[in-house]
């Protein structure tokens, strides 16, 4: 009996090892016409779906195995806006896998997505595209938003006016600058430029708890992909949808502070001779494009004459100064009549903000001075370093030029604000001082990275040469 058994288990043994060649040879021949995670109709673990109740686009072939996954609704205007979105989304991504050939495994690409509603009518749909290609996976997010009352997609990049922009562009900033992983790279060029008001730059955006949730793809802001959170509370009235989350008066919005790094080298530049209705405002905007600041000179009988543009100095991250009323040679003047000089300017910009703006930093015209200008100075007499001769040439590339011939840290650039030309000129010259390694300042925010104290009377020449 022992035997007979024995032998009944040989040939069960073979029997199994036959129907295991079967497999193999069946297995073999799939692998050969396609790639093996088609052995199963189990797709592979990273082409899943995290979310519930979700549909999903679906192209497979050898090379490229491609999902889109959409949520569903019992809106049907909604699911068919959905479904078409999803459909868009798959094309592309398609459309950016046409020719691909696999190395050793197919690419895989999965578009899946987290929803969120406020205020039971505004959809934010964000997707995560992840590229697996080849055990390396890369993620993106994209971001939509969706009006339930109104049945129509919303361009995010509306929902920011001019102001929000600029706040977000001042804060982001600081934020990666404070971030050890970021702060490096936070000076350079590329990420000044990436992190610009532009609305293209801050188009990519969910909302969820009252917070604005930003995402930057590798490459833009840092080397991995970033992500950003900030109030929609502290936008005011410049986030353009009423989510419900509260708002605070225009005036309290909170923008923080420019952070200099005392270690970077530095630059002032200022402008001479304004404000100017036109170019005043030009330069602002280069400036805060390039996360800069200046110091404005300018004149008392122009604040007079402009003061919505003086107000635009004052509320940016420039510094306002003063040139004296209407540009005398103090040097010829004395007693009150020099006393007006020094003091009228400051005296209007405190009337134009309710005392509460004081100036720091005087220029005298002409850089001219003397022993009765500098004891009855309330402030330190700023001249220069570098005259630029804009004035004189009126040619932006010679200004450009003369400006990055002898720059340095520290130095102090005559410019002037009544000349187009010299917005033009700046245009060209601010990235070139960025790619040169400069952090763009104004006087005040210059002398204080620096430790520097001015007192009243001395000329600063710049940040090293400061005279009685």
């Amino acid at each position: 009996m022992k035997t007979q058994r024995r032998k009944r288990s040989r040939r069960i043994n073979k029997g199994n090892l036959a129907i295991l060649m079967v497999i193999a040879v069946a297995a073999l021949a799939l692998i050969a016409a396609g790639g093996a995670w088609l052995l199963s109709n189990r797709e592979p673990a990273f082409m899943k779906s995290k979310t519930a109740s979700s549909e999903v686009l679906k192209d497979k072939s050898k090379d490229v195995l491609l999902a889109v996954y959409y949520p569903q609704s019992e809106d049907s205007t909604f699911l068919a806006a959905l479904s078409q979105n999803a459909e868009n989304i798959f094309n592309d991504l398609k459309t950016q896998t046409d020719g691909y050939q696999k190395e050793k495994k197919p690419l895989m690409i999965k578009a899946d997505y987290q929803m969120n509603v406020t205020q039971d009518r505004y959809v934010s749909l964000e997707y995560t595209i992840a590229r697996n290609e080849n055990e390396t996976v890369e993620e993106r997010q994209q971001a939509y938003f969706y009006d339930l009352a109104e049945h129509q997609w919303i361009e995010a990049s509306s929902l920011l006016d001019e102001a929000a922009l600029k706040w977000l562009a001042a804060n982001l900033r600081v934020q990666l600058k404070n971030d050890e992983n970021t702060q490096a790279a936070a000076y350079t060029l590329p990420v000044i430029e990436a992190t610009a008001w532009d609305s293209g730059n801050y188009s990519n955006f969910t909302l969820k708890d009252g917070m604005l949730i930003f995402n930057f793809p590798a490459g833009m802001v840092s080397e991995k992909a970033y992500r950003w959170e900030f109030p929609i509370s502290n936008l005011g009235e410049h986030f353009l949808l009423d989510v419900g989350q509260g708002r605070l008066p225009e005036n309290n919005v909170r923008i923080a502070p420019r952070l200099i790094d005392p270690d970077k080298p530095m630059v002032a530049l200022t402008f001479d001779d304004g404000p100017h209705p036109i170019n005043t405002p030009q330069l602002l905007n280069l400036l805060q494009h390039y996360d800069g600041a200046a110091t404005f000179f300018m004149q008392g009988m122009r604040v007079e004459k402009y003061p919505e543009t003086t107000l635009m100095v004052i509320n940016s991250a420039s510094e306002a100064a003063s040139h004296s009323y209407n540009h005398p040679k103090l040097t010829k003047l004395k007693g009150d009549n020099l006393l007006f000089q020094l003091n009228r300017t400051t005296e209007l910009v405190q009337e134009l903000t309710g005392w509460q703006v004081t100036i720091k930093h005087f220029r005298p015209p002409y850089g001219a001075s003397n022993a009765l200008v500098k004891e009855n100075s309330a402030y330190p007499l700023i001249m220069w370093g570098i005259d630029t001769m804009d004035w004189k040439t009126l040619d932006p590339v010679q200004t450009v030029d003369n400006t990055m011939a002898s720059v340095k840290d520290g130095a102090i650039v005559l410019m002037h604000d009544i000349h187009a030309e010299t917005v033009t000129a700046v245009e060209a010259l601010l990235p070139k001082l960025i790619e040169a390694g400069y952090q763009l300042v104004s006087v005040d925010e210059m002398l204080n990275a620096k430790g520097v104290e001015a007192y009243n009377g001395q000329r600063v020449y710049s940040a090293y040469d400061i005279k009685d």
